[in-house]
C-alpha cells in the first residue's frame, strides 16, 4: 500500500511531530510511504536521519493559503508516486490537497486538521 503524507509547516510543534512519527511507523510496518512538506520545517533533516525506508518531497509555499503552485507541486508529486491513501495534516495542506484531484478515484484523502 502507497501513502502520502502532506503538510504545509513553517516551524516544529505538535502538527509536525505526529506527521514525523506517522511516517516513520508506517514505513517501519512495511508501507510505502512518501513525506511531502515544506522546505522551511527542517523536517527532512530530522526525517533522513531514519533508517525507515520513505521518500521525502519537498514544496515551496510562498503566499500562504493563496499560493497555487504550491496545489501544482502535489499535484505533479502524487501523479509521480501514485498513492493509494493521501493524509493532509494541518489546515493549509487539507485546503491544498483538497484542490488536487487523484488520478485514480478509487484513492482516499485524508485530511487532519
Amino acid at each position: 500500500m502507497k501513502i502520502a503524507h502532506l503538510m504545509i509547516g513553517n516551524g516544529w510543534g505538535g502538527v509536525q511531530s505526529f506527521f514525523r512519527d506517522c511516517c516513520i511507523e508506517l514505513a517501519d510496518r512495511g508501507r510505502a510511504v512518501l513525506a511531502v512538506d515544506t522546505n522551511e520545517t527542517g523536517l527532512s533533516e530530522v526525517m533522513s536521519s531514519h533508517s525507515a525506508p520513505f521518500k521525502l518531497a519537498e514544496v515551496s509555499n510562498r503566499f500562504g493559503s493563496y499560493d497555487w503552485s504550491t496545489v501544482r507541486q502535489f499535484r505533479r508529486i502524487l501523479k509521480q508516486f501514485d498513492p493509494d491513501i493521501v493524509f493532509s495534516h494541518g489546515q493549509r495542506a487539507s485546503l491544498f490537497a483538497d484542490q488536487v484531484e487523484p488520478e485514480n478515484h478509487a484513492n482516499d484523502l485524508w485530511p487532519f486538521w
